[in-house]
């Protein structure tokens, strides 16, 4: 419960004006859909690479499997998912460069 009302403080505060959603579900995807266009996000410094943008871009893949997960019971491993989804997207990349952003 404290989550959903900080989400639901959070999308009052930035959004207020619309109302708040009148379900659970409408509320996680305005709060996820905030975070996506960075305005629950800190400002990136100046050293920052490409691939929190591109996290944002393609966290799709990842919700998925780690909602999968929760749903099957497996939650305990939600972390270890979301680094085997990033490893599939982002096969090229080492992982020193896609494990702080993720985390």
């Amino acid at each position: 419960m404290p989550l959903l009302a900080t989400m639901a403080a959070l999308v009052f505060r930035l959004d207020g004006d619309k109302g708040l959603p009148s379900s659970r579900t409408a509320l996680f995807a305005h709060f996820v859909g905030l975070l996506r266009e960075g305005r629950l996000s800190p400002k990136p410094s100046p050293d920052t690479t490409d691939l929190p943008r591109w996290l944002l871009d393609a966290v799709d893949p990842i919700l998925n499997a780690m909602a999968a997960a929760q749903v099957d019971g497996v939650e305990d491993r939600l972390f270890s998912l979301a680094c085997d989804e990033m490893r599939a997207l982002r096969p090229d990349t080492p992982k020193s460069e896609w494990y702080e952003a993720l985390r």
